[in-house]
């Protein structure tokens, strides 16, 4: 029997990766600063064509007066939200470490056994985890150009352990 607890664990490891921070790039801290700019340019746009509709046809004072301090008290506010996003924005974010893939419990099997394409019932076959408790006939081939199939039993016990059995009850090691 074979201890399968580090493949496990690098499961484990891979379906619930660690995390990091990393430094925001220049374009996520400003990303939200490009909006309020375009508000700004309509609110100067809209106070400049009113004091020239004044300029031209005489209107009332009023009206340019109103557009210009309700502009630029927007665009006060619109710098100071502006201000305010990029202060609270944290320098950094939360990444997942990249985790390789481990190999397939089969595959582990082959590995740690030293057999080639052995194929079992499809819950051992699918499995990213260890397979319930018990056993299952699979076969393995060998021999040359893998032309003969030898049947196996595979043994999962408590304790992550795995083994595998020739048909005579002999542990493959």
């Amino acid at each position: 029997m074979k201890d399968f607890t580090k493949w496990v664990e690098a499961w484990d490891t891979y379906i619930h990766p660690p995390t990091k921070q990393v430094p925001r790039t220049a374009a996520e801290l400003s990303a939200g600063g490009h909006s309020a700019w375009v508000i700004i340019a309509i609110m100067c746009i809209f106070t400049l064509a009113a004091i020239i509709l004044h300029c031209l046809e005489e209107r009332s004072t009023l009206f340019v007066v109103l557009s210009s301090v309700f502009t630029g008290l927007g665009i006060f506010i619109v710098f100071l939200g502006t201000v305010a996003v990029l202060m609270l924005t944290q320098p950094t974010k939360t990444v997942d470490e990249n985790v390789p893939r481990p190999a397939s419990f089969v595959t582990q099997v082959g590995r740690e056994f030293g057999v080639r394409n052995l194929s079992c019932p499809a819950k051992v076959m699918t499995a990213s985890e260890l397979p319930d408790m018990g056993s299952y006939h699979c076969v393995y081939t060998y021999g040359a150009n893998d032309a003969n199939l030898r049947n196996v039993t595979l043994v999962v016990a408590d304790g992550n352990k795995v083994g595998l059995y020739k048909a005579d009850g002999k542990a493959l090691k």
